[in-house]
């Protein structure tokens, strides 16, 4: 009896509609109209879901540069980097950076090459400056004028004759550097003597 009622409603309700959007009269208008407002409303949610879209896009790129950032911040800069840093100190520092090698290895930095003794210390200081270096290690052959050095040719400090060539090695090199590390302090190396 129930579910005779259900039906009878149902179908009272389905003939109502029917005779509504179908009549022969007013029918097409309202079909026009019932056509135009299912239109209209896919298009806001077409708008809504593009709008959510875009909202989650910008969100997650927002996040992904976030996590960059925090990945990025504490770990130290490459060695490329560090090097290239280092050489653009060691630009500023001197008037001969030519003369100057720079090798690079997890932060320790090895200086050989060719320098005058007024900027030996203003080298090193320049480069101990630098950000991502940890260690400076100084295996310079150092010049009390330019004297006959090519490499130091056009040096502010220009002279006839070199007054020492000297270096200095520690120990032990850091790990990967194919030289042994000195310390930034140099003193002249003992002039080898022959037995006759």
């Amino acid at each position: 009896m129930k579910n005779h009622l259900v039906d009878t409603l149902v179908a009272a309700a389905l003939g109502a509609a029917a005779m509504y959007y179908f009549d022969p009269e007013t029918g097409r208008r309202r079909r026009a109209v019932l056509r135009d407002q299912a239109a209209g409303r896919a298009r806001e949610a077409r708008q809504y879901v593009r709008r959510q879209a875009r909202w989650t896009g910008d969100r997650l790129q927002g996040m992904a540069a976030q996590v960059r950032h925090a990945a990025s911040a504490g770990v130290p800069a490459s060695d490329r980097k560090v090097h290239e840093r280092v050489r653009t100190a060691i630009g500023r520092a001197i008037s001969t950076p030519g003369a100057i090698d720079v090798n690079v290895s997890a932060g320790n930095v090895l200086l050989t090459g060719h320098v005058l003794a007024a900027d030996r210390e203003k080298l090193v200081q320049a480069v101990s400056s630098v950000d991502g270096v940890e260690r400076v290690s100084d295996q310079l052959a150092e010049y009390g004028a330019a004297g006959n050095v090519p490499e130091l040719q056009g040096a502010q400090d220009a002279g006839s004759k070199p007054a020492s060539a000297s270096k200095t090695m520690s120990q032990s090199a850091p790990e990967g550097l194919s030289e042994p590390m000195s310390d930034t302090g140099a003193e002249p190396a003992p002039t080898p003597t022959t037995g006759s």
